[in-house]
């Protein structure tokens, strides 16, 4: 035989095979797509809604961004919470400033000594960059006011 008569075979047969190959990917493809196409379908045969587009609508309006830090809403800090009992602790003898306000511009009511017992009446409040709680003693109503956290242990 010829060599370029076989070299010619050779192309034929490469040519069927591809079209052959060629065929079944496209039935393969299309029985897939009928396939999923029917998947989709409920019992009486209709299409579920199609998913569309929703346009994006700019804000018009800026949120005002705040200063002061959250607190947790538990309103549970360290322990101490409205109606706890507590013992001012680490002033090193200075003792602490109880204020009218949560604030530490607010007018001194009196100073709480170390180890002196109060409890919880309101709070918290975060300011000045302190976490303040009001406290009153269960002795003297008119020793109250309001004091930094850090300064404050809770008691049983």
């Amino acid at each position: 035989m010829n060599p370029d008569m076989q070299h010619t075979g050779n192309r034929r047969k490469v040519l069927l095979g591809s079209i052959l190959i060629s065929i079944g990917l496209c039935l393969g493809i299309g029985f897939t797509f009928t396939l999923l196409g029917s998947a989709g379908r409920g019992d009486d045969g209709e299409k579920p809604a199609k998913l569309g587009l929703v346009p994006y609508i700019a804000p018009t309006s800026t949120l005002a961004i705040t200063e002061t830090p959250l607190l947790p809403t538990a309103e549970n800090i360290d322990g101490i919470q409205v109606g706890s009992v507590v013992q001012i602790f680490g002033t090193e003898g200075a003792g602490l400033k109880l204020r009218s306000n949560a604030s530490v511009s607010a007018g001194q009511v009196f100073v709480a000594l170390d180890s002196e017992v109060y409890e919880v009446t309101g709070g918290p409040v975060m300011a000045d960059g302190y976490i303040w709680w009001q406290l009153a003693s269960p002795y003297d109503e008119l020793r109250s006011g309001w004091a930094v956290s850090q300064y404050l242990v809770t008691i049983q």
